[in-house]
């Protein structure tokens, strides 16, 4: 089913500071949130770090690396799945209940070289402007779409099993949770449970 989605890797040299590096993901995962409400009419959502959902199942993500040393971003790789035209029952286990496709979602077909064109031509529009402007707008729109924002959530950290609040995004792109104590908790990483 490779010939029916977007595989797409980007390379950049961006000038930032390598804590900064996260930011690259949500910038991507505003691009695609674009692209999709844009080719579909649909209202995606973005739930953290990398993955974009549609009606709660997931049709695209993102991942990215970056090369850093001290304080400079040598380089940035980011890599970009996108279900366009899979039919449901090209989907098999273990994703065929959690995953969708722009297809599934709107019985429609979509030109795949379309899709590539128009999800370039908007990564380069956001990226120069983040590169201009930095991160704040990006914060703002990826905040719009978040999955579960104001909602609890569990999430684990070295095994410990914890629930709170997720509030808010920071500007090194971790999500902020506040947690039962009322007290405010930035997560990097932990295994989080959706619920």
């Amino acid at each position: 089913n490779h010939d029916k989605g977007v595989w797409l890797s980007l390379v950049l040299r961006p000038d930032i500071i390598p804590i900064q590096s996260p930011q690259l993901t949500l910038l991507t995962a505003t691009v695609l949130l674009d692209v999709i409400e844009e080719i579909t009419q649909l209202k995606p959502e973005v739930k953290w770090p990398n993955d974009i959902l549609i009606n709660g199942k997931k049709v695209a993500g993102i991942l990215t690396q970056a090369q850093a040393e001290h304080d400079q971003v040598h380089y940035a790789v980011i890599g970009i799945g996108l279900n366009v035209n899979q039919e449901k029952n090209e989907l098999t286990d273990p994703i065929k209940h959690s995953a969708t496709s722009l297809k599934i979602e709107t019985s429609k077909s979509n030109s795949k070289q379309l899709v590539i064109q128009t999800i370039l031509n908007r990564f380069e529009e956001v990226y120069f402007n983040y590169l201009k402007d930095g991160f704040k707008s990006i914060k703002t729109k990826w905040l719009k779409s978040a999955y579960r924002l104001g909602e609890r959530l569990e999430y684990s950290i070295n095994d410990e099993v914890k629930s709170g609040v997720f509030i808010d995004l920071s500007d090194d792109g971790c999500l902020i949770i506040e947690n039962d104590d009322r007290m405010q908790e930035k997560l990097y990483t932990a295994k989080i449970h959706w619920f």
